[in-house]
């Protein structure tokens, strides 16, 4: 009783609050002004879900834009799915000819007129979600090539893609097919860096990789640099859910001031977690042999 009462206080500090109802999951979220960057938006979702007549509620608060380890990237991905454990990982397929799709709070329909037909996603969940969508068709133009792949705010709508009849088309046929999900596993786009005594570990972190780059900048002209790089999954990362372009631990000569894409790491399902640290080391003066013990 007591652990329900501070509950019920947390959330009554969250206002102003709006209420999402399935017949698995209801759910309330504190939104703040959606126009602000999504980075300073705080978004703080409360999940209560119950899966059967039988279990009793299970009830968590995220808190969206501060999600730090995989217990509670694991409750948002479950409460965005509103109950159902593992979130849809197929495209949605309305019926032939249909204006109108809606997932878990999400809309795509098509406005249709005289010489084309405009597919647009309203977002009306309390986050950002990550869209997908194909289309195929004959005798058709589109504006944008598919599949189409883009970040919608929360409370937000776009117009995804116009389709129209080709000028000599006799039969134009449209089909469609899409798929929405949180944009949890997609990282921030971000460099980062470490020197070392002339030698420079290089880091860019891009939605779906990261590449690893080092940069040779000491004078010893006739000896390269022989460096060592192994990466190490975090907790709640599956290894085999790891890319690498290398075989692990990774070594590679760089010579004197030259730069060399070492290393590309990527996850295989990105709908799992790939996060992941590294560790490395750099030595002149012998053959990778020596240093490492091994070629």
């Amino acid at each position: 009783m007591r652990r329900l009462f501070y509950l019920a206080a947390l959330i009554a500090l969250l206002s102003p609050l709006t209420h999402a109802v399935s017949s698995r999951a209801s759910l309330s979220a504190s939104v703040s002004d959606p126009r602000s960057p999504p980075a300073s938006r705080g978004r703080h979702l409360m999940c209560a879900i119950r899966y059967n007549d039988d279990t009793p509620l299970k009830q968590f608060l995220v808190v969206t834009n501060q999600l730090q380890d995989y217990v509670q990237k694991r409750n948002y991905f479950e409460c965005f799915s509103g109950g159902r454990t593992n979130h849809r990982t197929d495209l949605v397929y309305p019926p032939y000819g249909a204006d109108l799709s809606i997932d878990w709070g999400v809309r795509l329909s098509a406005r249709k007129d005289e010489t084309s037909t405009t597919l647009q996603v309203m977002n009306g969940r309390d986050e950002d979600i990550w869209l997908k969508l194909v289309v195929n068709g004959s005798d058709v133009l589109m504006n944008h090539k598919s599949p189409i792949e883009r970040v919608v705010e929360a409370k937000d709508s776009q117009d995804l893609v116009i389709v129209s009849k080709k000028l000599n088309g006799t039969d134009p046929v449209m089909m469609w097919a899409w798929r929405a999900e949180p944009v949890v596993y997609r990282q921030r786009e971000s460099e980062k860096q470490v020197s070392s005594n002339g030698v420079t570990v290089s880091v860019e972190h891009r939605a779906t990789e990261s590449i690893f780059t080092v940069f040779n900048d000491r004078s010893d002209h006739d000896t390269p640099v022989y460096v060592w790089l192994d990466i190490i999954p975090q907790a709640g990362t599956a290894r085999e859910n790891l890319w690498l372009s290398r075989k692990r631990p990774m070594r590679v000569a760089v010579r004197s001031h030259h730069k060399v894409r070492v290393l590309t790491v990527r996850p295989v399902d990105i709908k799992r977690p790939w996060y992941f640290t590294f560790n490395y080391k750099w030595q002149s003066g012998g053959s990778p042999d020596d240093i490492f013990g091994t070629k």
